[in-house]
Protein backbone atom coordinates (compact mmCIF):
# COMPACT_ATOMS: atom_id res chain seq x y z
CA UNK A 1 0.00 0.00 0.00
CA UNK A 2 1.75 3.25 -0.85
CA UNK A 3 1.53 6.51 0.62
CA UNK A 4 -1.32 8.20 -0.31
CA UNK A 5 -3.49 4.67 0.63
CA UNK A 6 -2.32 4.34 3.25
CA UNK A 7 -2.96 8.51 4.51
CA UNK A 8 -6.93 7.74 2.55
CA UNK A 9 -7.36 4.57 4.62
CA UNK A 10 -6.67 6.62 7.62
CA UNK A 11 -9.33 9.02 6.93
CA UNK A 12 -13.35 9.38 6.95
CA UNK A 13 -15.06 10.35 4.00
CA UNK A 14 -15.86 14.07 3.47
CA UNK A 15 -18.72 15.50 5.51
CA UNK A 16 -19.77 18.75 6.43
CA UNK A 17 -19.88 20.97 9.53
CA UNK A 18 -19.79 19.48 12.84
CA UNK A 19 -21.28 22.24 14.33
CA UNK A 20 -24.16 23.30 12.10
CA UNK A 21 -23.93 20.72 9.10
CA UNK A 22 -23.88 23.41 6.72
CA UNK A 23 -21.26 23.36 3.69
CA UNK A 24 -17.72 25.28 3.36
CA UNK A 25 -17.69 28.43 2.02
CA UNK A 26 -13.46 28.69 1.56
CA UNK A 27 -11.34 25.83 1.83
CA UNK A 28 -7.36 24.03 1.47
CA UNK A 29 -6.06 25.69 4.49
CA UNK A 30 -3.09 23.61 5.97
CA UNK A 31 -2.35 23.25 9.66
CA UNK A 32 1.11 24.02 10.87
CA UNK A 33 3.28 20.93 11.44
CA UNK A 34 3.41 20.18 15.05
CA UNK A 35 3.99 17.17 17.27
CA UNK A 36 0.76 15.78 16.26
CA UNK A 37 1.54 15.70 12.97
CA UNK A 38 4.50 14.19 13.53
CA UNK A 39 3.02 11.41 15.35
CA UNK A 40 0.08 10.61 13.32
CA UNK A 41 2.56 10.42 10.49
CA UNK A 42 4.89 7.96 12.21
CA UNK A 43 2.38 5.39 12.77
CA UNK A 44 1.05 5.90 9.60
CA UNK A 45 4.63 5.76 7.84
CA UNK A 46 4.05 8.64 5.67
CA UNK A 47 5.46 11.99 4.92
CA UNK A 48 4.30 14.24 7.62
CA UNK A 49 3.60 17.30 4.92
CA UNK A 50 1.56 14.61 2.41
CA UNK A 51 -0.60 13.74 5.76
CA UNK A 52 -1.24 17.68 6.46
CA UNK A 53 -2.25 18.25 2.75
CA UNK A 54 -4.82 15.57 2.91
CA UNK A 55 -6.48 16.98 6.25
CA UNK A 56 -6.97 20.65 5.02
CA UNK A 57 -9.13 23.28 7.01
CA UNK A 58 -12.35 24.69 5.39
CA UNK A 59 -14.33 27.45 6.86
CA UNK A 60 -18.60 26.74 7.46
CA UNK A 61 -20.81 28.86 5.25
CA UNK A 62 -23.61 28.71 8.37
CA UNK A 63 -21.46 29.10 11.99
CA UNK A 64 -18.37 30.60 10.70
CA UNK A 65 -16.58 27.76 12.59
CA UNK A 66 -13.01 26.63 10.83
CA UNK A 67 -13.73 22.12 10.50
CA UNK A 68 -11.99 19.60 9.00
CA UNK A 69 -14.21 17.97 6.23
CA UNK A 70 -11.85 14.66 6.21
CA UNK A 71 -11.42 13.68 9.63
CA UNK A 72 -9.81 10.62 11.18
CA UNK A 73 -11.11 7.04 11.95
CA UNK A 74 -11.08 6.24 15.65
CA UNK A 75 -8.47 4.13 15.86
CA UNK A 76 -5.83 6.50 14.14
CA UNK A 77 -7.06 8.94 17.52
CA UNK A 78 -7.03 5.82 19.89
CA UNK A 79 -3.07 5.15 18.95
CA UNK A 80 -2.32 9.37 18.87
CA UNK A 81 -3.49 9.62 22.47
CA UNK A 82 -2.56 6.03 23.85
CA UNK A 83 0.50 5.53 22.17
CA UNK A 84 1.91 8.94 20.37
CA UNK A 85 1.41 11.40 22.70
CA UNK A 86 -0.29 9.82 26.01
CA UNK A 87 0.40 12.70 28.35
CA UNK A 88 -0.45 16.08 27.54
CA UNK A 89 2.02 18.24 27.57
CA UNK A 90 1.15 21.57 28.42
CA UNK A 91 -0.26 20.28 30.82
CA UNK A 92 1.89 18.64 32.93
CA UNK A 93 4.12 21.74 32.25
CA UNK A 94 2.16 24.10 34.06
CA UNK A 95 3.35 25.20 37.38
CA UNK A 96 6.35 22.42 36.84
CA UNK A 97 10.22 22.47 37.51
CA UNK A 98 11.01 22.57 34.21
CA UNK A 99 10.61 26.16 34.08
CA UNK A 100 14.35 26.80 35.67
CA UNK A 101 17.48 27.87 33.83
CA UNK A 102 18.84 24.62 35.14
CA UNK A 103 16.46 22.36 32.90
CA UNK A 104 16.53 25.14 29.89
CA UNK A 105 20.58 24.45 29.72
CA UNK A 106 19.76 20.64 29.98
CA UNK A 107 17.73 20.89 27.41
CA UNK A 108 19.97 22.92 25.55
CA UNK A 109 22.45 20.21 25.67
CA UNK A 110 20.02 18.07 24.48
CA UNK A 111 19.27 20.00 21.84
CA UNK A 112 22.95 19.99 20.24
CA UNK A 113 23.06 16.01 20.75
CA UNK A 114 20.19 16.20 18.19
CA UNK A 115 21.83 18.48 15.95
CA UNK A 116 24.63 16.34 16.03
CA UNK A 117 23.42 13.25 15.40
CA UNK A 118 20.85 14.87 12.67
CA UNK A 119 17.90 13.46 14.71
CA UNK A 120 14.95 15.65 12.72
CA UNK A 121 12.56 14.37 15.26
CA UNK A 122 14.10 15.16 18.54
CA UNK A 123 14.97 18.80 17.16
CA UNK A 124 11.82 19.16 16.51
CA UNK A 125 10.85 18.89 20.04
CA UNK A 126 13.69 20.56 21.48
CA UNK A 127 13.29 23.27 19.39
CA UNK A 128 9.55 23.63 20.52
CA UNK A 129 10.52 22.85 24.49
CA UNK A 130 13.28 25.79 24.34
CA UNK A 131 11.08 28.65 22.71
CA UNK A 132 8.17 28.03 25.00
CA UNK A 133 10.25 28.45 27.91
CA UNK A 134 11.74 31.20 26.58
CA UNK A 135 8.07 32.89 25.69
CA UNK A 136 7.62 32.04 28.99
CA UNK A 137 10.43 34.22 30.93
CA UNK A 138 9.11 37.88 31.58
CA UNK A 139 12.20 39.12 32.72
CA UNK A 140 14.10 38.54 29.38
CA UNK A 141 10.81 39.26 27.26
CA UNK A 142 11.42 41.57 24.37
CA UNK A 143 15.63 42.32 25.22
CA UNK A 144 17.91 41.61 22.45
CA UNK A 145 19.02 38.80 24.41
CA UNK A 146 15.57 36.43 23.95
CA UNK A 147 15.77 37.44 20.50
CA UNK A 148 19.27 35.84 19.79
CA UNK A 149 18.35 32.79 21.80
CA UNK A 150 15.47 32.43 19.60
CA UNK A 151 17.07 32.92 16.55
CA UNK A 152 19.74 30.69 17.39
CA UNK A 153 17.19 27.63 18.08
CA UNK A 154 15.42 28.36 15.09
CA UNK A 155 19.02 28.13 13.04
CA UNK A 156 19.92 25.46 14.78
CA UNK A 157 23.33 26.98 16.57
CA UNK A 158 23.91 24.96 19.17
CA UNK A 159 27.08 26.81 20.47
CA UNK A 160 25.63 30.22 19.85
CA UNK A 161 22.67 28.99 21.78
CA UNK A 162 24.70 27.90 25.00
CA UNK A 163 26.94 30.63 25.05
CA UNK A 164 23.78 32.88 25.62
CA UNK A 165 21.71 30.84 27.56
CA UNK A 166 24.57 31.58 30.22
CA UNK A 167 23.35 34.95 30.28
CA UNK A 168 19.88 34.10 31.42
CA UNK A 169 18.95 35.18 34.95
CA UNK A 170 19.56 32.61 37.63
CA UNK A 171 16.09 33.23 39.00
CA UNK A 172 13.31 33.44 36.27
CA UNK A 173 10.69 34.89 38.39
CA UNK A 174 6.75 33.79 37.68
CA UNK A 175 6.10 32.43 34.22
CA UNK A 176 3.92 34.39 31.68
CA UNK A 177 -0.07 34.35 32.53
CA UNK A 178 -1.60 32.19 30.18
CA UNK A 179 1.30 30.39 28.38
CA UNK A 180 3.06 26.98 28.77
CA UNK A 181 3.95 27.04 32.49
CA UNK A 182 1.31 28.85 34.04
CA UNK A 183 -1.39 27.31 32.56
CA UNK A 184 -4.99 29.03 32.36
CA UNK A 185 -4.64 29.38 36.53
CA UNK A 186 -3.92 33.22 36.73
CA UNK A 187 -6.52 35.24 39.67
CA UNK A 188 -7.62 37.75 37.29
CA UNK A 189 -9.17 35.35 35.02
CA UNK A 190 -11.42 34.50 38.02
CA UNK A 191 -12.08 37.53 39.11
CA UNK A 192 -13.35 38.36 35.40
CA UNK A 193 -15.42 35.60 35.23
CA UNK A 194 -16.78 36.85 39.15
CA UNK A 195 -17.38 40.64 38.09
CA UNK A 196 -19.87 39.10 34.76
CA UNK A 197 -21.62 36.55 37.14
CA UNK A 198 -21.22 37.33 40.79
CA UNK A 199 -20.10 34.68 43.36
CA UNK A 200 -19.36 31.35 42.15
CA UNK A 201 -19.32 28.67 45.14
CA UNK A 202 -19.55 25.58 42.91
CA UNK A 203 -17.22 25.43 40.15
CA UNK A 204 -16.12 22.34 38.01
CA UNK A 205 -13.50 21.85 35.05
CA UNK A 206 -13.82 19.16 32.01
CA UNK A 207 -10.41 18.98 30.16
CA UNK A 208 -7.64 18.48 31.74
CA UNK A 209 -7.39 19.04 35.64
CA UNK A 210 -3.68 20.49 36.39
CA UNK A 211 -3.46 23.95 33.75
CA UNK A 212 -6.70 25.52 34.75
CA UNK A 213 -8.77 27.01 37.85
CA UNK A 214 -9.34 24.22 40.28
CA UNK A 215 -6.20 24.02 42.59
CA UNK A 216 -6.18 27.67 42.76
CA UNK A 217 -9.48 27.92 43.57
CA UNK A 218 -10.35 24.72 45.83
CA UNK A 219 -7.04 26.10 47.63
CA UNK A 220 -9.22 29.09 48.79
CA UNK A 221 -12.59 27.39 50.25
CA UNK A 222 -14.41 27.24 47.14
CA UNK A 223 -16.17 23.69 46.03
CA UNK A 224 -14.14 22.95 42.77
CA UNK A 225 -15.05 19.81 41.02
CA UNK A 226 -13.25 17.70 37.87
CA UNK A 227 -15.44 15.83 35.68
CA UNK A 228 -14.25 13.08 33.64
CA UNK A 229 -15.24 12.91 29.90
CA UNK A 230 -14.18 10.35 27.63
CA UNK A 231 -13.27 12.20 24.09
CA UNK A 232 -11.12 9.76 21.64
CA UNK A 233 -9.63 12.80 20.34
CA UNK A 234 -8.27 13.77 23.92
CA UNK A 235 -5.89 12.46 26.69
CA UNK A 236 -7.27 9.40 28.71
CA UNK A 237 -6.22 7.04 31.27
CA UNK A 238 -2.03 7.06 29.74
CA UNK A 239 -1.87 10.53 30.95
CA UNK A 240 0.83 10.01 33.91
CA UNK A 241 3.92 11.08 34.79
CA UNK A 242 6.07 10.09 37.61
CA UNK A 243 3.66 7.20 37.76
CA UNK A 244 1.00 9.28 38.78
CA UNK A 245 -2.48 10.27 36.80
CA UNK A 246 -2.80 13.52 36.06
CA UNK A 247 -5.90 13.43 38.53
CA UNK A 248 -3.60 12.22 41.13
CA UNK A 249 -1.55 14.98 40.76
CA UNK A 250 -4.52 17.44 41.17
CA UNK A 251 -5.24 15.66 44.49
CA UNK A 252 -1.83 16.26 45.56
CA UNK A 253 -2.61 19.77 44.99
CA UNK A 254 -5.69 20.68 46.26
CA UNK A 255 -9.20 19.15 47.78
CA UNK A 256 -10.52 18.66 44.78
CA UNK A 257 -13.96 16.54 44.38
CA UNK A 258 -13.71 13.71 41.17
CA UNK A 259 -17.47 13.31 39.23
CA UNK A 260 -17.51 11.32 35.99
CA UNK A 261 -19.49 13.63 33.12
CA UNK A 262 -22.38 11.10 33.31
CA UNK A 263 -23.18 12.20 37.12
CA UNK A 264 -22.66 16.12 36.05
CA UNK A 265 -25.99 17.26 36.66
CA UNK A 266 -25.93 16.09 40.70
CA UNK A 267 -23.34 18.67 40.64
CA UNK A 268 -25.47 22.23 39.37
CA UNK A 269 -22.83 24.09 39.30
CA UNK A 270 -22.28 28.38 38.89
CA UNK A 271 -20.17 27.53 36.16
CA UNK A 272 -17.66 25.40 34.35
CA UNK A 273 -14.69 25.54 32.30
CA UNK A 274 -13.27 24.07 29.29
CA UNK A 275 -9.94 25.00 27.95
CA UNK A 276 -8.57 24.29 25.19
CA UNK A 277 -10.82 21.43 25.19
CA UNK A 278 -14.07 22.50 22.69
CA UNK A 279 -11.67 22.34 19.44
CA UNK A 280 -10.82 18.88 19.73
CA UNK A 281 -14.60 17.46 20.19
CA UNK A 282 -16.31 15.28 17.62
CA UNK A 283 -19.85 16.72 18.76
CA UNK A 284 -19.15 20.20 20.08
CA UNK A 285 -22.90 21.77 19.99
CA UNK A 286 -23.62 18.08 22.13
CA UNK A 287 -21.15 19.17 24.80
CA UNK A 288 -22.30 22.85 24.94
CA UNK A 289 -25.69 21.60 25.54
CA UNK A 290 -24.73 18.63 28.21
CA UNK A 291 -23.18 21.67 30.20
CA UNK A 292 -25.88 24.18 30.55
CA UNK A 293 -27.73 21.12 31.72
CA UNK A 294 -25.74 21.24 34.69
CA UNK A 295 -24.76 25.13 34.99
CA UNK A 296 -25.70 28.28 33.67
CA UNK A 297 -22.61 29.26 32.57
CA UNK A 298 -19.46 27.90 30.81
CA UNK A 299 -16.38 29.76 30.05
CA UNK A 300 -14.55 28.52 27.13
CA UNK A 301 -10.74 29.47 26.20
CA UNK A 302 -9.41 28.54 23.18
CA UNK A 303 -5.68 29.15 21.09
CA UNK A 304 -4.85 29.94 17.66
CA UNK A 305 -8.65 31.80 16.75
CA UNK A 306 -7.07 33.32 13.49
CA UNK A 307 -5.08 30.77 12.11
CA UNK A 308 -5.17 27.62 10.68
CA UNK A 309 -6.31 25.00 12.99
CA UNK A 310 -3.63 22.01 14.37
CA UNK A 311 -4.23 18.80 12.52
CA UNK A 312 -5.57 17.15 16.21
CA UNK A 313 -8.31 19.92 16.19
CA UNK A 314 -11.26 19.09 14.69
CA UNK A 315 -12.72 22.17 15.08
CA UNK A 316 -11.43 26.02 15.07
CA UNK A 317 -12.57 29.19 17.03
CA UNK A 318 -13.26 32.83 16.45
CA UNK A 319 -15.74 35.24 17.45
CA UNK A 320 -18.07 34.56 14.54
CA UNK A 321 -18.64 30.73 15.54
CA UNK A 322 -18.56 31.41 19.40
CA UNK A 323 -21.54 33.83 18.62
CA UNK A 324 -23.67 31.56 16.54
CA UNK A 325 -23.01 29.34 19.72
CA UNK A 326 -24.53 31.84 22.16
CA UNK A 327 -27.22 32.49 19.69
CA UNK A 328 -28.08 28.56 19.29
CA UNK A 329 -27.91 28.40 23.48
CA UNK A 330 -29.63 31.64 23.98
CA UNK A 331 -26.44 33.07 25.96
CA UNK A 332 -25.28 36.09 26.23
CA UNK A 333 -21.32 36.18 25.25
CA UNK A 334 -19.00 37.88 26.96
CA UNK A 335 -15.60 38.56 25.29
CA UNK A 336 -13.78 41.69 27.08
CA UNK A 337 -11.15 39.63 28.82
CA UNK A 338 -7.89 41.34 26.97
CA UNK A 339 -5.50 40.01 29.28
CA UNK A 340 -5.19 36.71 27.97
CA UNK A 341 -4.96 37.77 24.32
CA UNK A 342 -1.10 38.36 24.14
CA UNK A 343 -0.50 35.00 24.80
CA UNK A 344 -2.19 34.16 21.56
CA UNK A 345 -5.28 32.58 23.53
CA UNK A 346 -8.82 33.87 23.77
CA UNK A 347 -11.73 33.63 26.68
CA UNK A 348 -15.44 33.46 25.61
CA UNK A 349 -17.87 33.50 28.74
CA UNK A 350 -21.52 32.09 27.59
CA UNK A 351 -23.98 33.19 30.52
CA UNK A 352 -27.34 34.15 30.67
CA UNK A 353 -28.11 37.98 29.79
Amino acid sequence: MGEVDRIDAALLPSGGCPVCGSAAIAGASRSPPNLYAEKIAATLGCDEVSLIEAVPNARCGGCGVWYKPRWFKPGVLAALFERGVPTHPKGWDAGSRRFSKRSFLAECDAYRLALAAHDAVEIARHRRGLVSILESITRVAGTALATDLVAAIRQGDGERLLRRAAELPEDFGEPAAFRRFSGFSAAALWNWMVEQLGAIDRYAEVGCPLWGQLARVANAGITATHLLRPEANYWGSGCRAGGSHCREALLERAPVALLDWSDRGRGRFDAIGAYQYLDHLEDPVGFVGECFEAAPALLLILDGVDEPTAIQHRTGWNDDAIGWLGRRFGKHVHADFDAIRESGNRAWLLADA
